[in-house]
């Protein structure tokens, strides 16, 4: 066979070279989708490399996060996230793109990565041809929903990874999902690229328009080149003996790394000439006049009309907001609490929540978004409960989290879902309050991985109800060590490891169980009038290092009988929302100088309500077993 004698000057003729340009893009934030493999990944890495605030969507947020550690470590550059965003899922992007626009105060490029190749048949969950769906609807929406924060940060870029199958697409009207004719992968993939091209048109002419007015936002399209990536997978390359010995040394010479893949978007990213260049298709890193059939512009019209009925969006010129018949947090008039045992009174404007341990369905933020920007806070007991609303809050207003327990499958489980609805990292790991050592562990992961702690938050507690006479020493001695002994372990390791040096804000959630004699808590009472003292302690002595300590009361009546509010000032139970802006209130410099407080949030029932000992004493009447 005749050997071929590439140099490196050939192979980059073929696959492109590096960026020329050195720009760096520190202070800019960059949405990257499929970023978690290939050439997604490497933009990402490279973009990081250069300053960037990175947030990669993805559809596999474990390898997605994996991929923003590795990014991190490789660039040292803290300031790269993983954010769920499912491309085949209407409902998925709004939601990304609705945390994008509450969490991020600006987005300067978005690169429309992600993308499948020679799929077989299939749907995306709104029924749409998993390759037009995916490559090109999917895109088309998330564009389209932040293009009001594109126009807030111009100017800014758009970015669109298209290909040289586009030259041989067709984009059938008639038939755009395949329910008609017979399925052709090949084809359905060049049509999904040459959307991609005019719907790069047609967004720039938009963009541009006498209507609109120059909005700063350029967009361009760019095919990256034959690239070794996980999006060949379908194309049976290589999956013969033939292909893998007779065509391999041909390719390893035609296709390029996804590092040198990356390049052109990078290029189109951060390079000094394209700035204020829009509209344009590029092959690697040179402009080139794309496909006849990709300068149609009544076909460039007609596909954005299409697409945006298919995917909801509202007429020409309001494309960038949400689908009107989609609810959003800043319109909602009323906040049900699903923890209420009492109504709703006149005028109270209560935020969501929900009783089980998930993520709100909606939010309003009563800070600033960015509150706590890129801080970093450690919650003991954050899997479930209090814990679990507290992290998703400080994650909503811009902190990265690590939640702590013994339990890890749990905090796994709520890692997952509170990244997801937050776009802000959080790790779990696994700890147990009552041994240092533990502790200490775990704060050295969060140093290696975070960087930083800014906020610690001490919520991991026992309790139950007992008697006395029934509650056994070791019973009480291990409430003591859980609530007490934990919250002072936890304390003096990260004022050791990182507070002494860098100061912080440590907030203890207590419980307003010894403010008086109570039935049933002495074990639990005990504990937290502990905490309370030792808050005030730990101020005087931890304050000079720039430590600031506080404490969240929760309480109020525990039944739900008819009337059992009736005592309470404020007439209604709280919720788990409530409490955790208690937190956020402690916990962010809008308590600058607040320390050695301890905040009541039982809505003045300490104040007021009866001690029902006969009630309470009636609860344990059939204990009879020493726990």
């Amino acid at each position: 066979m005749m050997a071929l004698n590439f140099t490196s000057s050939h192979r980059n003729h073929v696959t492109g070279g590096p960026c020329p340009s050195k720009a760096t893009i520190k202070g800019k934030t960059v949405v990257i989708t499929g970023a978690n493999t290939g050439i997604g990944k490497e933009t990402a890495r490279e973009l990081a490399k250069r300053g960037g605030r990175i947030i990669m969507g993805c559809r596999d947020m474990e390898k997605c996060e994996t991929a923003a550690r590795e990014i991190r470590g490789k660039t040292l550059n803290p300031h790269v996230y993983a954010c769920q965003l499912d491309l085949a899922s209407v409902k998925s992007i709004r939601e990304f793109a609705e945390r994008i626009k509450q969490d991020k105060e600006r987005v300067d490029v978005l690169i429309n990565n992600a993308g499948v190749m020679r799929s077989p048949a299939g749907k995306t969950e709104d029924g749409f041809d998993m390759q037009f769906g995916v490559n090109h609807l999917g895109h088309f929406l998330l564009t389209n929903l932040l293009l009001d924060k594109l126009k807030e940060s111009a100017p800014s870029r758009v970015i669109n990874l298209a290909s040289l199958a586009h030259i041989v697409g067709k984009i059938d009207f008639e038939d755009l999902n395949w329910e008609r004719k017979k399925f052709d992968t090949k084809q359905a993939y060049c049509q999904s690229k040459l959307a991609n091209v005019l719907f790069t048109r047609e967004l720039a002419k938009r963009l541009q328009g006498k209507s609109t007015g120059c909005t700063g936002i350029t967009v361009n399209a760019v095919h990256p080149g034959v690239v070794a990536t996980e999006l060949g997978r379908h194309t049976g390359l290589h999956q013969s003996q033939f292909s893998s010995s007779v065509l391999s040394p041909f390719f390893s010479m035609l296709v390029k790394s996804p590092e040198l893949g990356a390049q052109p978007s990078v290029y189109l990213a951060v390079s000094e000439e394209m700035e204020g260049v829009s509209g344009r298709y590029y092959d690697v890193m040179t402009e080139k006049e794309p496909a006849p059939q990709a300068l149609d512009e009544e076909a460039a019209r007609r596909l954005w009309e299409v697409s945006s009925r298919l995917v909801g969006l509202e007429e020409e010129g309001q494309s960038g907001k949400s689908n009107p018949t989609t609810e959003t947090s800043e319109h909602k008039e009323e906040y049900p609490s699903q923890n209420m045992a009492e109504p709703q009174r006149k005028g109270e404007l209560l935020p969501e929540d929900v009783g089980t341990d998930d993520c709100l369905t909606s939010y309003t933020h009563i800070y600033s978004p960015d509150l706590l920007k890129d801080q970093v806070a450690f919650i003991t007991g954050g899997g479930s409960g209090i814990g679990f609303r507290i992290a998703e809050i400080l994650m909503r207003h811009g902190c990265d989290t690590v939640i702590a327990s013994r339990n890890l499958d749990k905090l796994k489980e709520a890692s997952k879902k509170l990244s997801a609805a937050s776009g802000r990292r959080c790790l779990p790991f696994c700890l147990d309050v009552r041994k240092p050592e533990s502790i200490a562990a775990a704060v050295d992961e969060t140093l290696k991985e975070l960087g930083r702690i800014d906020i610690l938050i001490n919520n991991a507690a026992g309790n139950f109800l007992c008697p006395a006479t029934s509650l056994s020493f070791n019973a009480f001695k291990t409430v003591m060590e859980i609530d007490t002994m934990g919250t002072f372990n936890t304390s003096k390791v990260v004022y050791e490891k990182w507070f002494q040096d860098h100061g912080g804000n440590i907030v203890n959630i207590s419980a307003t169980l010894g403010y008086r004699g109570q039935a049933l808590q002495v074990h639990a009472g005990s504990a937290k009038a502990a905490n309370d003292a030792m808050t005030k302690h730990l101020a005087v002595e931890w304050g000079p290092s720039g430590v600031r300590v506080n404490t969240v009361a929760p309480g109020g009546p525990r039944g739900e009988a008819a009337g059992a509010f009736q005592s309470i000032p404020l007439q209604r139970a709280g919720n788990k929302t409530e409490m955790a802006h208690c937190t956020l209130f402690l916990a962010s410099p809008a308590s600058s100088f607040v320390t050695g407080a301890i905040l009541v949030a039982d809505g003045g029932a300490w104040l007021t309500s009866a001690n029902d000992v006969s009630m309470l004493l009636g609860i344990a009447s059939s204990k009879s077993a020493k726990l």
